[in-house]
């Protein structure tokens, strides 16, 4: 059988038209509860909207894995449809080999913009890749140093290094009884990240890491705390800690899991604020949900991973390095001479200027409607925080947050929520349309506070 002819026959298996809601409904047995009520199944969806059975949904949380292109991107699904209809391979071994092992590689820090660094991209998630970042670290430690500085809130994933490295993950630590973390206290929120004046909190900060810079072998950071209420740290701050790490020989790590590829604004926070760490750990919206891909970036000096570590899963489902390699085009474009002539109208033009392009437009909007819902809710929101696409809706406690939560998806809209905050987090191709429409629709949740 001729294989789009197999195609062909499989259509309808899939046709989101015929979904058979029965398998959402009842006691699945599963290990956890639900986390939405109402067993939400979600059929079909293009870019921010997604038809559910519950109707129309408007995500403005990313799926909560950093989906910056929505559902369903044409470019993303067409370079993936051809990919799989030719004979490359689907999986290439760690010691071979392929186009796209070497291509997505090169691409991913050409965008970084690091100088003098090298990569390691491997088929897993963002708590596998901070691992390998610290352990990578550890490996160039100056003397006897054994510890890790991390900061309070911190939140870097779900093993047990990231457990151990997390203060909002301590609580799942086992295996090991003795911390080498030191956590320092929070940096301090900033409404203007290129804030360049360092706040008295954070002078202190970088002092108590002086202190300790004997004993300090890494200093992970996230650019923006998202599950501390998006705590946004300044430019200033970390401009500060790059420099003192340098000059202490203590390796910086950013951790741009939920930064990186196009949040704010740049491929990388790194980029925005100017300020490059020694390691940058990067996934989820390096494939933006079409695959498990993860990266860690590394200046040169550092580059060796420890034997063991590296092989164990940098074996490339090359069909997530194909989906990275076309949301890198979606994100910063293409030469006119590289888009196919098939390709034409609204798509055309964001492959010919990257989505990055108008970036600054979507966020002029969304920080609009924040603003007016902030002036509308009569005191029921403490504070709008964040930058970019990535924004905080503070609220006075959980139940608050809990409330307006449940409320919004049964409004149609779906957020994330950590604690007493709501995080906004859009794809960028989201429409002016879509965000109108599912602030229009917050405003009811709201005024049940």
């Amino acid at each position: 059988m001729k294989f789009n002819k197999l195609v062909q026959s499989l259509t309808s298996k899939y046709d989101a038209n015929n979904t058979n809601f029965s398998f959402s409904s009842g006691k699945r047995g599963f290990l956890t509860n639900d986390i939405v009520p109402g067993n939400i199944t979600v059929t079909s969806g293009k870019g921010a909207t997604l038809q559910t059975s519950r109707g129309e949904m408007i995500d403005l949380a990313s799926m909560t894995v950093n989906c910056i292109l929505g559902q369903n991107d044409p470019w993303v699904k067409a370079n993936m449809v051809a990919y799989m209809n030719s004979d490359r391979p689907s999986f290439v071994s760690s010691t071979m080999g392929s186009e796209f092992y070497y291509k997505v590689a090169r691409r991913i820090l050409d965008v970084s913009r690091m100088k003098n660094s090298v990569i390691n991209h491997r088929q897993c998630n963002g708590t596998d890749v901070i691992e390998l970042a610290i352990k990578t670290a550890y490996k160039y430690r100056k003397g006897n140093r054994r510890k890790v500085v991390s900061f309070v809130h911190s939140y870097h994933g779900q093993g047990l290094t990231a457990y151990i490295i997390s203060d909002l993950q301590k609580r799942h630590q086992f295996l090991v009884s003795d911390s080498p973390v030191i956590f320092l206290d929070q940096p301090d929120n900033t409404a203007d990240p290129m804030k360049q004046k360092m706040t008295q909190h954070d002078n202190e900060l970088i002092e108590q890491l002086i202190e300790i810079k004997n004993d300090v072998s890494a200093v992970i950071i996230e650019p923006i705390q998202v599950n501390n209420d998006v705590n946004t740290i300044s430019r200033a701050f970390l401009s500060k800690l790059k420099t003192t790490c340098e000059k202490n020989n203590i390796v910086l790590i950013f951790d741009e899991v939920q930064t990186g590829f196009g949040w704010l604004g740049k491929m990388t926070a790194a980029e925005k604020y100017h300020t490059w760490p020694h390691m940058m750990a990067l996934s989820k919206a390096l494939t933006a949900g079409f695959g498990p891909l993860s990266a860690l970036i590394s200046v040169k000096k550092f580059g060796e991973i420890i034997p063991g570590t590296g092989e164990k899963t940098n074996g490339s489902d090359v069909r997530s390095l194909v989906a990275s390699n076309a949301i890198i085009d979606r994100l910063i474009g293409l030469p006119k001479n590289e888009i196919p002539d098939a390709v034409d109208g609204h798509l055309r033009e964001e492959l010919e200027h990257g989505l990055l392009y108008y970036f600054d437009s979507k966020v002029s909007i969304l920080e609009a409607l924040l603003s007016d819902l902030f002036n509308k809710s009569a005191g029921s929101i403490k504070e709008i925080r964040g930058a970019g696409l990535i924004r905080g809706i503070c609220l006075p406690n959980n139940k608050s947050a809990d409330r307006i939560h449940l409320s919004a998806l049964k409004h149609g809209v779906f957020l994330r929520k950590f604690g007493s905050t709501l995080i906004v987090k859009p794809p960028i191709i989201i429409t002016e349309e879509e965000l109108e429409k599912a602030f229009g629709l917050l405003r009811k949740s709201f005024a049940l506070l």
